[in-house]
């Protein structure tokens, strides 16, 4: 279900269709939050939820969508305007799934310390834009703001891939040459672009 983010209400019904199942009811802990990190603990996921992305044109966000079992409208707000469509500046409210996603990801980053952070590349896409793709699925997560396209200035994208596939969210697409993993709310599967 689409929910175009100009709505000027939203309410509770289309807010949990919209956010559907999180990860944090689908997986279990991450080794790496349950051994040698005291900071993470055994709460990752009952933690505040923040994500932090750079746009490939500079653009950046910081924000918390989730706090205390319930979505933050504002910041979930910030970051389905952040990865709209920018083609075609149209946004609409990501799946929170895919939220979940990128927040793993950067717990993933914020255990190692690594600091580079997390190149966005793509989210939500219009039909008229995702026709104009080469190579793009006809019937993309992106057309339903399920899917994320990212990148990890270095990391490898095929750490990227694998810790995605370990995160269980859904499809996971390796695109070497392209530099970018493509992570999804599908069904598990992984392929090479």
């Amino acid at each position: 279900m689409l929910i175009d983010l100009d709505t000027t209400s939203l309410n509770r019904r289309e807010l949990l269709l919209t956010a559907g199942v999180g990860l944090s009811s689908l997986l279990p802990l991450p080794a790496w939050s349950q051994e040698h990190a005291p900071d993470v603990g055994n709460d990752f996921w009952k933690r505040p939820r923040r994500i932090q992305l750079r746009h490939l044109n500079g653009d950046k966000i910081d924000s918390i969508y989730w706090s205390d079992g319930e979505i933050i409208l504002s910041g979930y707000r910030e970051l389905s305007h952040f990865m709209r469509d920018r083609r075609f500046d149209k946004a609409v409210y990501m799946n929170i799934t895919v939220l979940d996603i990128l927040y793993g990801i950067n717990g993933w980053l914020n255990y190692f310390n690594i600091k580079s952070g997390v190149n966005f590349h793509s989210g939500f896409r219009t039909k008229k834009h995702n026709s104009l793709l080469e190579g793009a699925a006809k019937n993309s997560r992106h057309l339903y703001a399920q899917a994320s396209d990212i990148s990890i200035p270095g990391i490898n994208t095929l750490q990227i891939a694998k810790f995605g596939l370990w995160l269980g969210g859904g499809g996971v697409g390796w695109y070497p040459v392209k530099n970018f993993v493509h992570l999804d709310t599908g069904t598990i599967r992984t392929w090479r672009g």
